[in-house]
């Protein structure tokens, strides 16, 4: 199937469960990253690791990833040459600590070594940072406004903490001892120049910058006899190559505490070191697959985590301007441009249907008989009569013809009465007994006067017989009517009916285009 641009959330979940039968790749920096988001993935996502964020772009780049998801300002950094949208959703970060040892819900914590006093200390140093709004400074300075706020520990007072001189554990080795404060973190990667570059030295961007700050508000600290912790306090990165050599180090005690962006919501499985047996793993632990593994479980609840430090917006990157991509799917996928396409097509179908039918009834025409008929009465009518019907026989039909049906805009017959016309009236009336009008007797010339005078006294009494039979079946007051009656004639042919319909089709053809 031919693909466009992938520019929303709604486009890739659209994209990806087109054909949930076919694995879409989608390119990670990290398996958190993917875990973070994995609960509202489509199960048909295939994810894919890289080691560098240059890896992930070539791979967009190339097609070989369906798209990218990454965390922090480089989304942002890369939007005048890639899509980026936000996935919605928002992990918190923190510093993450070995707890110590409980028999029941911490079997693999410290034993020997204590860290309650440093993660007292970091909790104090990263509220009071917060309070004095040292990070939004950073902020600022590294153009990283845009990111979301989402604290746990604000307030307007110091968090209480041991007395410097009481301290026990890493907090004492820290400050009496004067060690480093270990930091192990993954790496070094080189997460944009907003965020980070920990390929520098010393690193640059927002997150180097706040683990500094946190270091420096250490000494800052006061315990209940109101001695400061004291300046000076340094601390070392160590860096690994991924979470699982990353939380060995923390459990073994080699690191002290992680760097400042964790995500807190990702998950832990165990330290992954290799065994043969559960006696190799360390308590709580077993070996599967000759890999030592914990029941999977929150980090924030298999670690102490400390205040939030900050958090992430986890963002989708697409290939931008790629024109047409090939995914293999067989199903066609609408977008709101093939849809209203689809709207048009339908539409002009349908008005140049109705159009053309419009058309046809417009210009049919249609050829009429006027049939001059007696029926109806006394009186001469003209009846239209389509040129397909059978003309009319009988005494009651006299010679018809064959007229264009008229066009003028009265809608009137005009011709001239046929002389045929006024003979078969006259005819079928004197042969009906109808011709109630005297009429001038015309002797024929005869030898016999006594014959010619017994003829004109029978037509004589044939006459006043057919005069007496019209009187008894019609008033006198009918015959000034009879003698005066008009020519009828239909004024609405039927011509001007078909026009009328026509007219009507016309009108409703408007009256639709225009709700349309």
């Amino acid at each position: 199937m031919i693909e466009c641009d992938i520019t929303n959330l709604n486009e890739f979940f659209g994209t990806v469960k087109q054909n949930e039968s076919f694995e879409q790749p989608v390119g990670f920096l990290s398996r958190t990253n993917f875990e973070v988001v994995k609960r509202y993935l489509p199960k048909n996502i295939k994810p894919i690791l890289f080691q560098n964020k240059s890896q992930l772009l070539n791979a967009i780049d190339n097609n070989t990833i369906l798209a990218g998801v990454t965390t922090g300002r480089l989304a942002q950094d890369l939007e005048p040459r890639y899509h980026v949208f936000s996935s919605l959703i928002v992990s918190p970060q923190a510093m993450l600590l070995t707890p110590n040892y409980d028999e029941r819900s911490t079997p693999y914590g410290f034993r020997n070594q204590a860290n309650n006093d440093l993660f007292d200390a970091l909790n104090a140093a990263i509220a009071g940072m917060q309070e004095a709004d040292t990070d939004e400074t950073l902020l600022s300075l590294n153009n990283r406004t845009d990111l979301i706020r989402a604290y746990t520990c604000r307030q307007s007072t110091q968090l209480p903490v041991q007395n410097r001189n009481e301290t026990s554990g890493f907090l004492r080795d820290i400050l009496i001892d004067k060690k480093p404060l270990l930091i192990g973190g993954l790496g070094p990667f080189d997460w944009g120049t907003h965020d980070g570059n920990y390929n520098l030295d010393p690193p640059t961007g927002f997150y180097p910058k706040l683990l500094e700050e946190i270091v420096k508000q250490i000494g800052k600290l006061k315990g209940a006899d109101g001695n400061v912790y004291g300046e000076g306090i340094s601390f070392k990165r160590i860096h690994y190559t991924n979470e699982s050599g990353l939380f060995k180090a923390l459990l073994n005690g080699t690191i002290y505490a992680t760097d400042v962006y964790l995500l807190v919501d990702g998950s832990y499985n165990g330290t992954r070191e290799t065994c043969s047996n559960n006696t190799q793993c360390r308590t709580g632990e077993s070996c599967d697959k000759e890999v030592c593994t914990y029941p999977t479980r929150p980090r924030y609840l298999h670690f102490r985590t400390t205040c939030t430090t900050a958090s992430r917006d986890t963002k989708f990157i697409t290939k931008k301007n790629n024109g047409m991509i090939v995914i293999p799917n067989n199903t066609t996928r609408e977008t709101p441009k093939t849809r209203w396409i689809g709207y048009v097509l339908v539409f002009v179908a349908l008005f140049g249907t109705m159009f053309l039918i419009l058309l046809v009834l417009i210009r049919r025409k249609t050829n009429f008989r006027i049939q001059h008929t007696l029926q109806g009465g006394f009186g001469k009518f003209a009846r239209l009569q389509e040129e397909a019907e059978p003309p009319m026989d009988g005494i009651d039909a006299f010679e018809d013809h064959i007229v264009q049906s008229p066009r003028d805009n009265n809608y009137q017959f005009n011709y001239e009465l046929p002389e045929s016309f006024l003979k078969a009236v006259d005819s079928a009336r004197i042969k009906a007994g109808y011709d109630i009008l005297p009429r001038p007797l015309h002797h024929h010339q005869s030898t016999s006067p006594s014959l010619s005078s017994s003829s004109s006294a029978h037509d004589t009494y044939k006459y006043l017989q057919t005069v007496s039979e019209i009187f008894r079946s019609t008033s006198h007051d009918d015959v000034p009517r009879i003698s005066t009656k008009k020519i009828q004639f239909r004024r609405t042919p039927r011509e001007k009916i078909s026009n009328h319909f026509s007219l009507h089709i016309l009108r409703l053809f408007i009256f639709t285009y225009m709700l349309a």
